[in-house]
């Protein structure tokens, strides 16, 4: 989950969550991708958040028969066992048609335990999974220009954590997500066009007991919603012969809201807030002069995070409040250019050299800009006014291809990164 500064993208959709940058992994099932493509570097320019430190896009296979389906069961060690199902079907004639496809996942496993052995104690236990996911998807082909998809994905996961002192199934984590996402591709005169619109839903509800050296027991239970809605729409076209001009425009925005409520005490803590965003973004990808090519691109982005709230009710040490609070956080707005230069010396049609310059942006997590509590190492000061993390990467290097499968990419590059966001140690105590 630790992959808020890489964009990743499913058949053109983003699933980091505007709540904190992470995804979820298991979301997507190894069998049914069919390409992985990997943009190194920043690519804020065209793709805006958390394309920090790089782009991820993954394809996922489109039934080519009238009727095919595949279906697999497996088992391995720690108790791991699983099945899987994948049907579907295209019918077309020429090419206009439709295709549908259908897939589900299970796996299950004892898991096995985080803590050494030498170390373990009686309140470790085993990361154990039970998880499952499902998916529909179906399109339409109106002429060989012109698709409409859809698609609607659903998983329910359980992990446990690896501490057990009370409770059956000791402390653990459930995601259960919803992705509902259309897309369209297609041409109209000169202009290709792509559209795409997706929905994210994901309730994370966690269960954490513990024990302290001393004996006293900690049993609380999280539950957050999270929802991520956007657009996305761009179109390109050809300009002066050697000029391919592409314009676009995102809008999305992403919330969460969250409870934290502890059952040893009477502690109980919601927050939350939302996070809006919308970009444009211009590119050109042209010939400069015989075989030297060049790609510039730009992007603006406009944030606002609103509705910023935090409540606490009935405090004891576990979260560190001296009384009940309620927080209303004033919103808090911010604009960030990206920019990108990209020059290709093509040597022979094996051997070409590039040079690069671009920039990418994290935005700040709403758990950042809305929530105070006690941490390990002290109490945290929710910051609503945090802006986004930067990167620049300066880059040059060849793509050399020596025979037909055999290739040599090497590189060299400088990054230097700014706002970077991390705790700091203010002096004060609680009370102050």
């Amino acid at each position: 989950p630790g992959s808020s500064r890489t964009l990743v993208l499913l058949d053109g959709a983003p699933m980091n969550k505007a709540a904190g940058g992470t995804l979820n992994w298991n979301f997507i099932q190894t069998g049914e991708v069919e390409k992985i493509e990997i943009v190194k570097g920043p690519g804020s320019a065209l793709y805006g958040n958390n394309a920090m430190g790089g782009v991820i896009s993954l394809s996922t296979k489109k039934p080519e028969k009238a009727i095919e389906g595949k279906a697999r069961v497996f088992g391995g060690s720690l108790g791991t066992y699983g099945s899987a199902i994948d049907i579907g079907g295209s019918r077309k004639s020429g090419d206009r048609g439709y295709y549908w496809n259908g897939n589900a996942f299970y796996r299950q496993g004892d898991g096995y335990y985080i803590e050494p052995e030498e170390t373990r104690d009686e309140y470790d236990s085993k990361v154990s999974l039970d998880e499952y996911n499902l998916g529909l998807e179906g399109g339409y082909s109106f002429d060989s220009n012109n698709t409409l998809g859809l698609q609607y994905r659903y998983y329910n996961g359980t992990f446990g954590t690896g501490d057990q002192v009370y409770e059956e199934d000791g402390s653990w984590d459930r995601y259960r997500s919803h992705l509902i996402l259309g897309s369209y591709k297609g041409q109209a005169g000169k202009y290709a066009l792509q559209a795409r619109v997706y929905y994210q839903l994901e309730n994370f509800d966690r269960q954490n007991e513990s024990m302290s050296s001393s004996n006293k027991y900690k049993l609380s239970d999280t539950e957050s919603v999270k929802n991520d809605i956007g657009i996305w729409m761009n179109a390109s076209r050809t300009l002066f012969r050697n000029h391919l001009f592409t314009a676009g425009l995102e809008l999305k925005s992403g919330n969460m809201d969250a409870l934290q409520q502890y059952r040893t005490s009477t502690d109980k803590v919601d927050y939350g807030g939302q996070l809006y965003f919308g970009g444009i973004f211009i590119q050109d990808e042209f010939n400069i002069i015989g075989r030297l090519s060049a790609i510039a691109g730009l992007r603006l982005d406009l944030a606002s995070f609103k509705k910023g709230y935090q409540n606490v009710t009935d405090p004891t040490s576990n979260t560190g409040f001296i009384k009940d609070t309620s927080m209303e956080f004033d919103s808090e707005s911010w604009m960030q250019l990206s920019p990108k230069l990209a020059l290709q010396y093509e040597i022979n049609p094996r051997l070409n050299a590039y040079a690069s310059v671009a920039s990418g942006f994290m935005p700040p997590k709403i758990d950042d800009l809305a929530k105070s509590g006690k941490i390990s190492k002290g109490f945290k000061l929710a910051n609503p006014e945090l802006k986004p993390e930067n990167l620049i990467n300066y880059e040059t290097g060849i793509n050399w291809m020596p025979f037909k499968s055999f290739s040599l990419e090497p590189s060299v590059y400088y990054s230097r990164g700014y706002d970077f966001q991390y705790f700091v140690a203010t002096g004060d105590s609680v009370d102050t």
